[in-house]
């Protein structure tokens, strides 16, 4: 879920609304190795609500876009994504 746009944004700090119709347990099984990147993950019928948080709520903005900032630095910098490459061929 945090693909192109969303991923571009995080390295400014900004988090994103991402829209879905795979449930948030589905990502959680999906990304059990990395976790969820820290998006505003919302099935599409619940957009408009979403995006009112994001605007009403600055705190939760800014916390969403400090966290989703950390991900992007930490979990998936290059040299973090080479790392699990080199584990993955290594097998350890």
């Amino acid at each position: 879920p945090l693909a192109g746009f969303a991923g571009e944004a995080a390295a400014y700090k900004k988090p994103a609304i991402v829209g879905s119709y795979i449930t948030e347990q589905e990502f959680i099984e999906a990304y059990h190795i990395l976790g969820i990147p820290p998006v505003l993950l919302c099935h599409p019928s619940e957009l408009k609500q979403a995006i009112l948080k994001m605007k009403n709520e600055p705190l939760f903005r800014e916390s969403l876009g400090e966290a989703v900032y950390h991900y992007v630095t930490n979990i998936l910098s290059s040299k973090q994504v080479a790392q699990r490459y080199i584990q993955l061929i290594t097998g350890r």
